[in-house]
């Protein structure tokens, strides 16, 4: 926890996946906290190719649970990056979203199969909103898009995690349509993204439990 926050600071934003803890007795007893560090997905353009894998290795001895990588957009170029950053890490997750395409997970897992905790993120947004701006497609349209993505993820990775983007806007029944989509596919995490920095923890939390 300290060490991570001190390369926070440093280095980028780390995002706390996961923060629980339980009152007794005047005790404070934490269950364990894992963070999903997005420094080399959000700041890789102001990075040189030698940061970005010091940067790799430096999380992998601070022992975070997952790091994320950006989506390979030039596939020669990127794929490089990737590889060299999945020879670089040992005990952290590597996580590389895919494009929404069975094509795009193939050239995810192709470049990130290597690694010893691989993980592939499908990121797709749930809200009407985001849905029409970024996929360019209905509810019914994007779920059938998703269960074809994520079924391909789950056959060729062992670990992928479902991004449910912009999800304190949607609609809630859709939403648990997604959720039920990517448990059928096979996929081991769900995130539920507040995008839009809509609710305090509070109410995220009291959201999450509907």
């Amino acid at each position: 926890m300290y060490k991570t926050s001190i390369f926070a600071k440093i280095c980028g934003t780390v995002r706390k996946t996961v923060f629980i803890y339980i009152t007794r007795r005047k005790e404070i007893k934490m269950k364990k906290i894992k963070f999903s560090d997005v420094t080399l997905k959000t700041s890789s353009a102001k990075l040189s190719f030698r940061e970005k894998i010091e940067t790799a290795k430096l999380l992998d001895r601070l022992d975070i649970e997952a790091l994320e990588l950006p989506l390979i957009e030039k596939v020669q170029v990127d794929s490089l990056l990737v590889k060299s950053v999945v020879a670089a890490v040992t005990n952290t997750i590597v996580t590389l979203p895919v494009e929404l395409s069975v094509e795009g997970v193939e050239t995810a897992y192709a470049a990130i199969a290597g690694a010893e905790k691989a993980r592939l993120q499908v990121a797709i947004p749930v809200s009407p909103i985001q849905m029409e701006y970024v996929c360019h497609l209905k509810a019914p349209k994007v779920l059938e898009m998703a269960s074809s993505v994520m079924a391909k993820a789950c056959e060729l990775c062992s670990d992928v995690e479902f991004v449910a983007l912009d999800a304190t806007r949607a609609d809630k029944e859709f939403l648990k349509s997604m959720i039920d989509t990517a448990c059928a596919a096979g996929v081991k995490t769900i995130t539920i993204s507040d995008d839009a920095g809509l609710m305090i923890p509070s109410e995220f939390g009291a959201f999450i439990n509907e």
